[in-house]
């Protein structure tokens, strides 16, 4: 009984490497979600004003907060799919987990390159 009385300290989650890995996904995670609501007002007050040039867009602490947004999103993705390996309903090695994390952080990869050269390659509008 007198250990359910005993209460953790503020820091309980950094002295298990898994509890820390946890709590800078959910961390990373709240990050993205305060970047999506900022862009989703910057949007809305682009269209509003109509000012698509002298945006929110050209803030400097935008700018700051779209590399912190991209190194959250990275964090965030890398721990899911480390994650993933571990949920999967079948007995398999470490090894195992390894090579699906590898086989995952791949495709996330190439879905990425796919996506970013669709999106920033040059447009002909011939």
């Amino acid at each position: 009984m007198k250990y359910l009385e005993q209460k953790p300290g503020a820091f309980w989650w950094t002295r298990n490497l898994n509890c820390l890995i946890y709590f800078t996904r959910e961390i990373a995670g709240i990050m993205l979600g305060a970047w999506a609501f900022i862009i989703v007002l910057a949007i809305n007050a682009n269209f509003m004003l109509n000012m698509s040039d002298h945006g929110i867009f050209t803030w400097p602490t935008a700018t700051l907060f779209q590399y912190i947004a991209l190194i959250a999103s990275i964090i965030h993705s890398i721990t899911w799919l480390h994650a993933i390996p571990k949920t999967i309903p079948l007995n398999i090695s470490k090894k195992g987990h390894i090579i699906a994390y590898l086989i995952l952080l791949a495709i996330w990869i190439s879905i990425f390159w796919l996506t970013t050269s669709a999106f920033l390659s040059p447009k002909s509008y011939d």
